[in-house]
């Protein structure tokens, strides 16, 4: 695990997270491929859901 950009409960609606390159120690990441992992739950279904995609960092 590199850096937690938001955990827990948000309202309805569309929101974005910005990675500023760093790590939980504050240090920067080294340039690669990353993989970011989204986890939701949908209010009508009460599903949980994930999705994990790629993320290229280059320094």
């Amino acid at each position: 695990l590199v850096q937690v950009l938001h955990s827990g409960a948000r309202e309805a609606g569309w929101h974005s997270a910005i990675w500023n390159g760093l790590d939980r120690n504050g240090n920067s990441a080294s340039s690669g491929v990353y993989f970011y992992r989204l986890e939701y739950q949908t209010s009508v279904a009460s599903q949980s859901n994930q999705q994990t995609k790629k993320l290229l960092l280059i320094q």
